[in-house]
């Protein structure tokens, strides 16, 4: 089971094809302008702990640049995406014991495998869609301009800025929606995959 990076090309060609009225192609991707004054040194981290991602979260301060607000949300998709990934593997490693558990042959094993692999897709991509929608309309609503002085006390290249009050919130809010869609999986496709293996046995030795 290969590890799919979250690059910064597709992130942005996920977040601006919410903007315009057709998405970007995988060329265009490469060419989107990094937004509020995002840098490509910016995304370099590779976040795959809870706890990783808490201490990038609760660094950004009080009060947070438009620019610190994406990066964040950045690497919060990065670390929702990796745990889909994660559930992937250990379904996919599931799978693999019972299979040879149950003498089940490589060609039965890919056909039981393909509805899994194939719903866990479907519900990444719907989840990704939303989240970007939902963070696309709360960095609308949510950021506020400063005066000339409070932009002098924060970073400076941005004019808008965002309570992290309402930051936190709103990816606690996100954060719920993946993890429930994730522990619904999990216990359905833990469920069906040891069924059918066990299932596929007992025809077998009849």
């Amino acid at each position: 089971m290969g590890k799919t990076r979250f690059t910064v090309p597709l992130f942005l060609a996920l977040f601006h094809a919410l903007l315009p009225t057709a998405a970007p192609t995988d060329g265009e991707a490469e060419k989107c302008p990094l937004p509020y004054g995002c840098k490509e040194e910016d995304f370099t981290l590779e976040i795959t702990t809870k706890e990783q991602l808490t201490h990038l979260i609760s660094r950004l301060g009080w009060v947070i640049t438009q620019r610190k607000a994406y990066i964040g949300y950045f690497y919060f998709m990065q670390y929702m995406r990796g745990s889909f990934k994660l559930l992937e593997t250990n379904l996919w490693n599931l799978l693999q014991e019972t299979a040879v558990k149950n003498n089940i042959s490589e060609k039965i094993k890919k056909k039981m495998w393909e509805p899994c692999k194939n719903t866990l897709t479907r519900e990444q991509n719907k989840l990704e869609k939303e989240s970007l929608k939902n963070f696309s309309n709360f960095m609308l609503e949510r950021s506020f301009s400063v005066s000339f002085i409070e932009k002098m006390l924060y970073a400076k290249e941005t004019n808008k800025y965002i309570y992290m009050r309402y930051y936190d919130e709103h990816l606690g809010n996100d954060a719920k929606a993946w993890y429930d869609v994730l522990e619904q999986q999990e216990k359905f496709w833990t469920s069906r995959l040891s069924y059918e293996a066990n299932c596929h046995h007992t025809a077998a030795i009849r």
